[in-house]
């Protein structure tokens, strides 16, 4: 889990980045990922619900899903979510607000898809595809049943040293050769 000092460090970073510039971050889905994670308990509530609503809520509204014990909590949660801009004003003058339909689109995304490129859960772009695998297991099957039919015949295994002594082992433990 990341660092508190450094979860306040890039939001406190994010606040002073001018709104293109956090509307072309909020377009990667592992970054909303990372802002929705670092928000606390409540504010994620709140983004949840607001999610899967594409209308402006009022701010009365948000805080009616709020426990009337929980002012303070509240409105520090909407301040965070409008510091760093997940929250938007509908106008300057008006208390409806909605989520910045970028962020709300990316976050969407990573939630329906969460092997999307761009989200978090994607770390190898090295990855083999199927058919790789398919040719690596038969190549390393081959190779063992290669191993076990000379395996009586004194010849060269066409297994790694380590690797034929390693199968040797587990095929006399299976019982399948004496």
């Amino acid at each position: 889990m990341a660092d508190l000092n450094t979860n306040i460090a890039v939001e406190d970073f994010m606040k002073t980045l001018p709104d293109s510039s956090l509307n072309e971050l909020y377009e990667s889905a592992f970054t909303c990922q990372m802002i929705f994670r670092s928000l606390p308990a409540l504010a994620q509530q709140y983004v949840m619900r607001l999610l899967f609503v594409d209308a402006p809520v009022t701010l009365r509204a948000l805080g009616q899903w709020a426990k009337k014990t929980s002012n303070v909590e509240h409105s520090k949660s909407v301040s965070r979510l409008m510091d760093l801009k997940v929250l938007q004003r509908k106008d300057e003058v008006s208390d409806v607000v909605k989520l910045n339909p970028i962020f709300r689109k990316s976050l969407l995304n990573a939630l329906e898809n969460p092997t999307h490129e761009g989200s978090a859960d994607q770390t190898d772009k090295h990855k083999p595809n199927a058919e790789q695998i398919h040719s690596h297991a038969v190549s390393s099957w081959e190779s063992v049943l290669g191993h076990i039919l000379t395996a009586a015949i004194p010849a060269p295994s066409p297994l790694a040293p380590n690797l034929a002594v390693s199968v040797d082992r587990l095929l006399l433990r299976m019982g399948l050769v004496t």
